[in-house]
Parts: structure tokens; C-alpha cells; sequence
């Protein structure tokens, strides 16, 4: 009598313990994604828009629950079919345990178009959950896997890189794991040199420019090209409030990309990104700087992560040598797929400026991203990080430790304003206050500096090279 009672307490705890694996974990929200050229911190935006969301790891959700990560190096149809099939295993796995404890029915899990033929494949009675019992519940488990659907989203894309995907599917907002571990790390790397794997492409990658200036195919001096990531470029037919047109022969519009719309007006009714290009024009002395306007904000200030990262690879593709971010945003933890956006521009020798936030805090304590990674140690030495300073006292975001900032400019009062060079290039008026403005005298100052250096680009090196009495200075 005992031992059929004891193979049936073993199969019981065998098919327990198969089930139990079988569910996985449950994802959790554990934050919120977005940008703003005005340091806005995420919680506010986060309660004006509840569509935002961050997500640990590698994947992002962005609003109407779409899903951003990187594959890795290979970038095949395959690699991209398991990284879908990686994300509906785990909201399989959500959706078992709350189907599991009686909280969800299946056909919650259904969109308007599956319903239809889920209902074909099997008949429910009037949902009725205390009567379900757990054998039920049990059914529905091991069905689950029929309802998730999780697609890339082919509506919004850019020409930027194939690794980086933006899925579509029901509930990615429950998504918090990391679908790749190592970040999605890109292929050649110096350990890949050492170990005689591609060194050839590697050295290429990682090649310093050793003249002062680049010639094109015809002869002619290839032109310097500049990013401006921000609200737009406002140049000759494209006036919004005021005449442009000192910037028109100084940009690059076969390049000008709106992320937004994904087409190329990059009218700039903010005037944020006009004003940044103004900046560097007036302070930069390179007479072949092509601006690249890349809009990625619209009038509300905010963007994605999703539509700045696809900006940073794009000019990556396009051999753009310097770009100036002027936004940010506050993330307790740091960014997997921002922190490998950056590691392929360090190996394209892609600087990017950043501002360091306007709200007054230590960013040690309050980091801000993509700020933050100026003191990253493998990427911090293409960030170089900006902040403002009027009579020898830091007048917006502050690194206690001296780290997380590179350098300071000069503002004009203590209200931490810089002067905005007018539309024939001087530096009469306006005066807009932030770090946005101040970074952007760093960029002229950066592509001053590889310019006329034979070493080609360093951190230190342009750092060392700041002349005494500049307005620009070392943190």
C-alpha cells in the first residue's frame, strides 16, 4: 500500500517541480526611457506620459510598447528570430503564472485579430474565474505560447544599423531580462587583434587620423562632419522665425535625417539644434565643417531612446567626426544598449559632446546619461562631458568627484547664460541659459583640435591643448 502512495508522491513531485521550471520568472516594470534636450528628470515625465517605460537589460521599451535591444555582431535573419523568440519565452513565462493563480484567462492575452482563431481552437464557457479549477488553469498554461505574438516593427526604421531592432507585441512593457548578457559586445575587438583574428579590419577601425584634413575621391578636401543630434537644423528654405542662411553652405543635407518622421525635413521650430549649429560655426575655425542635422525632438522637448541611439549609429555610418548631444536624461542604473552605441563609435573614433544637465545635482549620486560615461573605462575617452561655471562656482550639474565631468565654460551671469551668435555668425545676441549651450563651444573646440593635430584625436591630448584664458577650462 505505501509504495504505490510513494511512486505517486514522486511522479506528483517530479511533474511539480517540471512545472514549475516551466513557468519561469515573472518580468516586473522597473522604470521609464526617454531624453530631453532641457534635463528633464524621468519622473516627471514619466507621470505625463505612462507609456514610457525603461527597462533593465538589454531590451528598451519605448511607448505603445515596442521593444529596443541589439542582436550582437551577427546580424542574420536567424540571430533576429531568436532574439523575438527570447522575448515572447518570457512573456510566456508572465502569463503562466497569471493564469496560474487565477488572475488572467487566456483570451486576455489575445489581440483583436487573434481572438477569432484562438476561439476556433478551443470552446470556454462564460469566464467564470472561482469556478475554474487548477487543472484548468493548468490547460491553459501549456497554451499560452499560441497568443504571444512579438514581430519587428517595420513602420519605423532608418538607415542605421541592422543590429538594432525595435520589436512590436502585445505586453513588452513586462519585459525587464537581458536578452543578450554581454550586452551584445560588437566583433573585432583589441583581444580579437591580439588573438590574429581580422587584425587588418581591426586596425583600420581603430586608426587614428594622421593628416590635417581628408581627401575625397575627386581631390578635393573631404568636408568635416559635424552631428548635430537634437530638435533640428534650420538652413536656407528651411526658416522658421528668422534668416538661416549663413548656415546653408556648411551643411551636408544629403545627410539630414528626421527620426521622427523618418524622412528629411529637419526644420528646427524649438530653434535648440539651430542655435547649437550657430555655436560651433561661429567658434569653430575649420573651413570645411559640414553640419548633419539629425532631428530627434519635437516641440515637446522629449524624445526616445530608441530614435538617439539610431542618430548616434547613423552617423557612425556616415563618417561623422564629431557629434553634439545636448540632452540627456537621469537613470539610477547604467544603459547596456547606450553603452554599446558608444563602444562602436569609440571604434569608428567618433567623439560625442555632451551636456551635463541643468537641475543643479551631483550627478555621482544622480547619474545622467549619456553624460555619465565620461568616466566610463572603456568609452569615457570619446565623451566629453560639459558643464557651466560663472566666477569660479559651478552654476548647474556638478560631479563631486571630479569624474563625470571633463570641462566647464564660461557663462556670462549667474544665471548660468551663454551668448547665441546671430544669424550673420557674430555673438551679439541672444543668451540662452543650460549646459546645451555650453557644450557646443567645446565641439567647435574638439574639431578645432583634430583638425590641426598630426596625432590625430585623445581626450587628454585636447584637454592638454586648451590655451591659458580660455573660456573653456578643465573640471
Amino acid at each position: 500500500m505505501k509504495r504505490p502512495l510513494i511512486i505517486i508522491f514522486l511522479l506528483f513531485l517530479i511533474f511539480s517541480i517540471f512545472f514549475y521550471f516551466s513557468l519561469g520568472t515573472e518580468p516586473k516594470i522597473v522604470g521609464e526611457e526617454v531624453a530631453s534636450p532641457k534635463g528633464t528628470n524621468f519622473n516627471p515625465i514619466l507621470q505625463k506620459n505612462a507609456s514610457y517605460v525603461y527597462v533593465e537589460g538589454a531590451g528598451y521599451v519605448l511607448k505603445d510598447r515596442k521593444v529596443v535591444l541589439f542582436v550582437g555582431q551577427d546580424t542574420a535573419q536567424a540571430q533576429r528570430a531568436d532574439a523575438i523568440k527570447s522575448i515572447e519565452k518570457e512573456l510566456e513565462s508572465y502569463w503562466k503564472w497569471q493564469i496560474l493563480i487565477g488572475k488572467k484567462d487566456i483570451e486576455e492575452i489575445t489581440d483583436e485579430g487573434q481572438n477569432d482563431r484562438i476561439k476556433t481552437q478551443r470552446s470556454y464557457p462564460e469566464k467564470n474565474y472561482p469556478e475554474k479549477n487548477i487543472f484548468r488553469r493548468i490547460l491553459d498554461v501549456f497554451k499560452v505560447a499560441d497568443a504571444i505574438n512579438v514581430v519587428r516593427d517595420n513602420s519605423k526604421t532608418c538607415d542605421c544599423d541592422d543590429a538594432l531592432l525595435l520589436l512590436a507585441g502585445k505586453d513588452l512593457h513586462l519585459i525587464q531580462t537581458t536578452l543578450n548578457p554581454d550586452g551584445g559586445a560588437v566583433g573585432n575587438t583589441l583581444d580579437d587583434a591580439k588573438n590574429g583574428k581580422d587584425i587588418a579590419r581591426q586596425e583600420q577601425m581603430l586608426k587614428l587620423p594622421q593628416k590635417d584634413t581628408e581627401v575625397g575621391g575627386d581631390g578635393k578636401e573631404a568636408p568635416f562632419l559635424v552631428g548635430i543630434i537634437d530638435s533640428g537644423l534650420n538652413f536656407g528654405n528651411a526658416i522658421v522665425s528668422q534668416n538661416e542662411s549663413f548656415i546653408t553652405p556648411f551643411v551636408n543635407s544629403s545627410l539630414n535625417y528626421n527620426f521622427l518622421k523618418n524622412n528629411v525635413d529637419v526644420r528646427d521650430t524649438l530653434e535648440h539644434g539651430t542655435k547649437i549649429a550657430r555655436i560651433i560655426l561661429s567658434n569653430a575655425g575649420v573651413r570645411n565643417v559640414k553640419f548633419v542635422g539629425l532631428k530627434t525632438f519635437d516641440t515637446t522637448k522629449v524624445s526616445n531612446l530608441y530614435d538617439n541611439l539610431c542618430a548616434i549609429l547613423y552617423s557612425i555610418k556616415h563618417k561623422v567626426r564629431v557629434v553634439n548631444t545636448s540632452w540627456g536624461a537621469f537613470s539610477e542604473k547604467p544603459i547596456p544598449v547606450f553603452e554599446e552605441v558608444l563602444r562602436r563609435a569609440k571604434a569608428a573614433n567618433m567623439v560625442v559632446v555632451c551636456s551635463a544637465g541643468n537641475t543643479n545635482v551631483d550627478i555621482d549620486l544622480n547619474p545622467y546619461y549619456p553624460a555619465c560615461y565620461a568616466d566610463h573605462p572603456e568609452l569615457g575617452s570619446h565623451v566629453i562631458t560639459v558643464t557651466s561655471i560663472f566666477n569660479k562656482q559651478i552654476c548647474q550639474n556638478y560631479s563631486s568627484s571630479g569624474k563625470k565631468i571633463d570641462l566647464t565654460f564660461d557663462a556670462i551671469n549667474e544665471n548660468c547664460e551663454h551668448p547665441i551668435p546671430d544669424n550673420l555668425g557674430g555673438a551679439t545676441a541672444p543668451t540662452e541659459s543650460g549646459t546645451s549651450y555650453a557644450a557646443p563651444y567645446v565641439t567647435a573646440g574638439v574639431i578645432n583640435y583634430i583638425n590641426g593635430s598630426s596625432a590625430g584625436y585623445s581626450k587628454s591630448g585636447y584637454i592638454g591643448a586648451i590655451p591659458t584664458g580660455s573660456k573653456i577650462r578643465p573640471y
